[in-house]
């Protein structure tokens, strides 16, 4: 592993047991958190010689790319106070921020995280969820 990232890592795992998530599940690389009965995926790299954290909550899949649903999005993106909309060529539709390590503390991580969750929560009406297109 990147040594840059085990530092990284420890500050995570240490403030997840500090929010009360410390048995967040842990596939492969990825946390995964609930909040707010959202799921939030938390990942962790290095690009330009600096740790990232990127926080995102995967809202739909199967996501048809109408206007609206478009024109929605891009309002809500210029609103959005961290973080961004993104509907992938796949059809899923996701919100996700991207923080850098070096500097981050527990209240800007906690607060992200906290955002990437609300956001989520409030997927554009009309938005399937997995769940929704799991059973479908």
């Amino acid at each position: 592993m990147d040594p840059r990232l085990d530092n990284l890592h420890d500050r995570l795992e240490a403030w997840l047991g500090t929010l009360g998530a410390a048995d967040a599940f842990r596939p492969d690389g990825v946390t995964v958190v609930d909040v707010d009965d959202v799921a939030v995926l938390i990942t962790t790299f290095a690009d330009g010689g600096l740790p990232w954290v990127r926080l995102t909550a995967v809202v739909a899949t199967d996501v048809e790319p109408t206007v609206d649903l478009l024109r929605d999005l891009l309002d809500r993106n210029v609103d959005a106070v961290t973080g961004a909309w993104r509907l992938f060529s796949d059809g899923t539709l996701a919100f996700a921020t991207t923080l850098p390590g070096p500097g981050l503390d527990l209240d800007s991580f906690a607060a992200c995280l906290r955002y990437v969750g609300h956001a989520a929560a409030r997927a554009p009406s009309g938005t399937p969820t997995p769940a929704d297109t799991a059973a479908g």
